[in-house]
């Protein structure tokens, strides 16, 4: 699943640092993040390799949602917390997330295991959107991005997707809206001077945020004028 988000109000326990690891019969510590090849494990094994660590997830997180959030891994990871299956994912560039919710226990030790394979035998390389790293190097593996437990106690977004239109100054938005029900959304576009050019306002109605903003004169992008153009999106209540 996607990655919800909500930087005002969700609570966060990274699990960025030292993990037990296993692999190809080595076994040790791993720093995530980081790819095992970089940390002295074997090039050559494209897995199945296991990632293993304890963490307390907060008793005052109990009755809300929690996702235990990637933002990348090399390649096909499968997720366990306490021994119960929450997911799997394929794909070496992309953020994503388990609900795991069911699967925690608050207040006390939770177990996390996850066994992850790089592109190699199992998952050839010319199959797994690799890009040019066939050519160039030997594939690599683990979780080199970071990793954390993220907790929802009210609303979330996720799987914004922009369209801007250079000629009109026309921008589409949409997103994807949790637990909103009676909420309005307010989107508002910023310039690269964080002066407001744009915005809209709407209810938060079927979960699915569809909003169309104008930018009168836009100016364009070059190497001589990185002009950078950002978007907030808020949900607010309706009152």
């Amino acid at each position: 699943m996607k990655q919800w988000h909500n930087e005002r109000s969700s609570l966060s326990l990274s699990l960025d640092g030292e993990w037990d690891f296993a692999l190809a019969g080595q076994s040790g510590r791993i720093t995530v993040p980081g790819t095992w090849e970089a940390q002295g494990y074997d090039r050559r094994a494209d897995g199945p390799a296991v990632y293993r660590r304890s963490v307390v997830a907060p008793a005052e997180w109990q009755g809300m949602r929690v996702q235990l959030q990637f933002d990348a891994v090399s390649y096909h990871i499968e997720a366990r917390v306490n021994g119960v299956p929450v997911g799997e994912h394929r794909g070496l560039w992309t953020a994503f997330a388990f609900d795991v919710t069911e699967a925690l226990r608050f207040g006390q030790e939770n177990v996390i295991e996850l066994t992850v394979y790089k592109p190699g035998e199992r998952f050839p390389m010319r199959e797994v959107l690799a890009g040019f790293l066939p050519d160039v190097c030997i594939p690599f593996g683990g979780l080199w991005q970071s990793a954390r437990l993220s907790a929802f106690p009210g609303p979330a977004i996720s799987e914004m997707w922009l369209l801007p239109d250079a000629e009109t100054g026309r921008v589409h938005l949409e997103a994807m809206l949790h637990n909103a029900a009676g909420l309005d959304v307010e989107v508002c576009l910023f310039d690269s001077e964080n002066k407001q050019v744009g915005f809209w306002r709407g209810a938060a109605e079927d979960g699915h945020l569809r909003a169309g903003l104008t930018v009168d004169a836009p100016r364009r992008w070059s190497p001589d004028a990185p002009v950078v153009y950002w978007v907030e999106v808020q949900l607010r209540s309706g009152e």
